[in-house]
């Protein structure tokens, strides 16, 4: 039987700032930026695993 899935936990105080930070920061990446193009490249990676292996289960980090 699967597992419930645990609720996101909210961010607050300095953890949200420092999320909206990073948000705003990668939001305002352009094309030719090295790490644009670097996430743009590791994206494609990604995507071209995930065409290959369909039914693969991707794992978070969180407990398994």
């Amino acid at each position: 039987m699967a597992r419930p899935i645990e609720p996101t936990p909210v961010l607050e105080g300095d953890e949200a700032l420092r999320f909206l930070e990073e948000m705003e920061r990668t939001e305002s990446l352009k094309p030719g930026d090295p790490e644009y193009e670097q996430r743009k490249k590791l994206f494609k990676e990604c995507k071209e695993i995930v065409e290959k292996n369909p039914n693969m289960r991707i794992l978070s980090r969180g407990k398994h």
